[in-house]
């Protein structure tokens, strides 16, 4: 259950909304959830917070108005972005600790929406080594028509799909699967979500314009 809010007023370092941060960074892993929304309210409505799983977004509680600044400065102070700036959007990273050995990174987007508030999305990335190709349950004439194409010298790949369906996973599997020890490639991602974790190939970070 979240935290125990008390109606007194509190602010980003208050150990209530750190506990809560907490609660729900580990239950947005528990759940498998790609994607932590938090999304304040006008007026004295409650704090929408909803996770997205399999791609599906549901809300998972509610937090009183009264703390949502805070919690939301809160994600901030974490991802090293200005709590003093709420007018422009502003994006960041966490470095989060499991119970453990095990931690996640989360990639963090502010946005100013009205009456002054902000929303915030927190992705969760998963750092995992890629898989083989054959460990993801492709039918045997799909698996063939990927390897086939993933060989050719030159053309478009093109993976589609929802939030958190696999798409990431997906190509650097393919990029695992045509890399060889001797070889050495680059790949752009903007942003870069997870890491390939392959010695020979290196990410770049590379802004759309």
């Amino acid at each position: 259950s979240i935290p125990d809010l008390s109606p007194a007023s509190v602010d980003e370092n208050d150990s209530l909304i750190v506990r809560l941060t907490s609660h729900l960074i580990t239950e947005a892993d528990r759940l498998g959830a790609s994607d932590l929304h938090l999304e304040p309210c006008m007026g004295r409505k409650d704090m929408n917070i909803r996770f997205r799983v399999d791609g599906t977004c549901f809300t998972y509680t509610k937090v009183p108005a009264a703390y949502r600044r805070a919690l939301v400065s809160r994600i901030k102070i974490m991802a090293n972005l200005d709590i003093a700036e709420r007018r422009k959007p502003q994006d960041g990273k966490i470095r989060f600790k499991l119970g453990g050995q095990r931690s996640i990174e989360l990639r963090v987007a502010t946005l100013p929406t009205a009456g002054g508030n902000e929303d915030a999305v927190l992705r969760l990335l998963t750092a995992k080594d890629p898989m083989p190709l054959e460990a993801m349950e492709f039918m045997p004439g799909t698996l063939q028509t990927i390897k086939m194409l993933s060989e050719k010298p030159h053309g478009i790949f093109l993976c589609v799909g929802p939030t958190g369906s696999g798409k990431t996973t997906l190509l650097n599997t393919v990029i695992a699967f045509l890399v060889a020890s001797s070889e050495h490639g680059v790949y752009l991602e903007d942003t870069p979500e997870i890491d390939c974790k392959m010695p020979n190939f290196t990410g770049l970070l590379t802004s759309a314009t």
